[in-house]
């Protein structure tokens, strides 16, 4: 899954989150954790800032696709 990662998400901010949902969910799979600190809620909210920011990206890239610069717009 790292390496799905680190291939296909360009976005730093995106690619770190993504990461660390899957720290948390590789946690719940094994008898010794890691993130001891964090649990299913943690990695519920790390899947949903994942989500959230890959999809501000693709809503951002389509507004500002659509609204060239002024001084290039037709």
């Amino acid at each position: 899954m790292g390496n799905v990662i680190k291939e296909y998400i360009e976005d730093q901010f995106v690619q770190q989150l993504a990461e660390r949902a899957v720290w948390l969910g590789n946690d719940e799979t094994h008898y010794e954790r890691k993130w001891n600190r964090k649990d299913i809620h943690d990695l519920k909210e790390l899947v949903r800032l994942t989500m959230n920011a890959i999809e501000n990206k693709i809503e951002g890239e389509k507004h500002i696709e659509s609204m060239p610069s002024p001084t290039k717009a037709p």
